[in-house]
């Protein structure tokens, strides 16, 4: 089971569960302390590293148990500010029934629609909406890909290797994973960021 942070730990405490934990990067697990404290505390078997760390201060965290987010698009921002209903398109009462009635933010035949922000240099930012709980998530414009990385992270002695899709379609979902399992040249079209893996927070 994965576990976002605190909230989800103390909850899968709560029912018992006995089948395996691993922490997502949202845990911001930043050095040996705050991995010894999860798992000596919740008894989680595995632990996604911090998007924020570099190469470097991966380093000083145990491989034996680390995952890592090679692809993905970080979520910039939770914010309770729905751009659904800022737009005038909200469909739904904040009861569970009329959630379930709505759809719960998909048209019909059950695709969800889709939602952006975009900034003054038009990059265009997408946006999960949680209807049941009238939130947004705002993730990056472009994905992290460290494709460029693997073989190196590999050798580190990392547990395991994520791909975390939010947005993509079917095509793009299957152009990334030609990319990283079986290498090749990048398209021009492929536009991502490498994230602080070389650089770090600044």
């Amino acid at each position: 089971m994965m576990a976002c942070g605190f909230s989800g730990l103390l909850w899968l405490r709560e029912i018992g569960w006995n089948r395996g934990i691993s922490l997502a990067h949202t845990a911001s697990i930043f050095n040996r302390a705050a991995h010894d404290f999860y798992m000596e505390q919740f008894g989680a078997d595995s632990y996604t590293a911090s998007l924020e760390l570099n190469r470097r201060e991966l380093e000083t965290l145990p491989a034996r148990d680390r995952e890592m987010t090679v692809y993905g698009r970080a979520p910039m921002m939770i914010a309770a500010n729905c751009v659904k209903k800022t737009a005038g398109l909200c469909r739904a009462e904040r009861t569970q029934e009329s959630l379930e009635r709505s759809g719960r933010g998909k048209r019909a035949g059950g695709k969800e629609e889709e939602f952006y922000l975009q900034d003054r240099y038009q990059a265009r930012f997408p946006v999960k909406i949680d209807c049941r709980h009238c939130m947004n998530t705002v993730y990056n414009s472009v994905p992290l890909s460290l494709h460029q990385y693997t073989e190196e992270i590999v050798r580190s002695g990392a547990l395991a290797l994520r791909l975390d899709f939010t947005v993509e379609g079917r095509a793009e979902t299957k152009g990334v994973l030609d990319l990283f399992c079986q290498g090749g040249s990048v398209p021009e079209s492929y536009a991502y960021t490498t994230g602080h893996y070389k650089k770090g927070v600044q």
